[in-house]
Protein backbone atom coordinates (compact mmCIF):
# COMPACT_ATOMS: atom_id res chain seq x y z
CA UNK A 1 0.00 0.00 0.00
CA UNK A 2 1.20 3.40 -0.99
CA UNK A 3 1.43 6.06 2.04
CA UNK A 4 1.55 9.92 0.66
CA UNK A 5 1.60 12.69 3.06
CA UNK A 6 0.60 15.97 1.88
CA UNK A 7 1.61 19.11 4.17
CA UNK A 8 0.29 22.38 3.37
CA UNK A 9 -0.47 25.72 5.50
CA UNK A 10 -3.19 27.74 5.30
CA UNK A 11 -3.78 31.28 6.92
CA UNK A 12 -7.14 32.34 8.71
CA UNK A 13 -7.53 35.97 9.42
CA UNK A 14 -9.10 35.11 12.82
CA UNK A 15 -8.28 34.55 16.49
CA UNK A 16 -6.93 31.64 17.09
CA UNK A 17 -9.64 30.64 19.97
CA UNK A 18 -12.49 31.02 17.71
CA UNK A 19 -10.81 28.99 14.91
CA UNK A 20 -10.13 26.37 17.29
CA UNK A 21 -13.76 26.54 18.75
CA UNK A 22 -15.14 25.86 15.29
CA UNK A 23 -12.85 22.67 14.24
CA UNK A 24 -13.56 21.11 17.88
CA UNK A 25 -16.66 20.62 16.34
CA UNK A 26 -16.25 17.59 13.80
CA UNK A 27 -19.28 18.05 11.85
CA UNK A 28 -17.92 21.44 11.07
CA UNK A 29 -15.34 19.37 8.89
CA UNK A 30 -18.22 19.13 6.33
CA UNK A 31 -19.03 22.29 6.37
CA UNK A 32 -15.59 23.43 4.93
CA UNK A 33 -15.46 20.63 2.16
CA UNK A 34 -16.83 20.77 -0.91
CA UNK A 35 -20.10 18.69 -1.35
CA UNK A 36 -18.75 17.05 -4.45
CA UNK A 37 -16.69 15.10 -2.24
CA UNK A 38 -19.31 13.90 -0.41
CA UNK A 39 -17.45 13.75 2.87
CA UNK A 40 -19.01 11.44 5.74
CA UNK A 41 -17.99 11.05 9.55
CA UNK A 42 -17.43 7.16 9.97
CA UNK A 43 -16.63 7.59 13.90
CA UNK A 44 -19.48 7.41 16.19
CA UNK A 45 -20.27 10.82 18.11
CA UNK A 46 -20.03 11.81 20.62
CA UNK A 47 -16.30 12.64 19.23
CA UNK A 48 -14.05 14.07 22.00
CA UNK A 49 -11.81 16.40 20.15
CA UNK A 50 -8.38 16.34 22.14
CA UNK A 51 -4.04 15.38 20.90
CA UNK A 52 -4.17 12.30 18.99
CA UNK A 53 -8.04 11.86 18.29
CA UNK A 54 -8.54 9.77 15.12
CA UNK A 55 -11.44 10.95 12.59
CA UNK A 56 -12.68 7.97 9.92
CA UNK A 57 -13.93 9.50 7.51
CA UNK A 58 -15.28 9.21 3.61
CA UNK A 59 -14.26 11.54 0.89
CA UNK A 60 -16.51 9.83 -1.34
CA UNK A 61 -15.08 6.54 -1.72
CA UNK A 62 -11.71 7.15 -0.45
CA UNK A 63 -11.64 6.76 3.52
CA UNK A 64 -8.92 8.77 5.15
CA UNK A 65 -8.21 9.17 8.78
CA UNK A 66 -7.96 12.88 10.68
CA UNK A 67 -5.22 13.18 12.86
CA UNK A 68 -5.51 16.51 15.93
CA UNK A 69 -2.51 17.89 17.31
CA UNK A 70 -2.81 19.78 20.34
CA UNK A 71 -5.42 22.14 21.32
CA UNK A 72 -5.14 26.04 19.54
CA UNK A 73 -2.23 25.12 17.93
CA UNK A 74 -2.54 22.67 15.34
CA UNK A 75 -4.33 19.82 13.43
CA UNK A 76 -3.20 17.53 10.50
CA UNK A 77 -4.95 15.09 7.92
Amino acid sequence: MKIYELITKQTINKPIPEVFSFFARPENLAVITPKKLDFRILTPSPINMEKGTVIDNLFSSEKYKLYTSDTNQGAVA
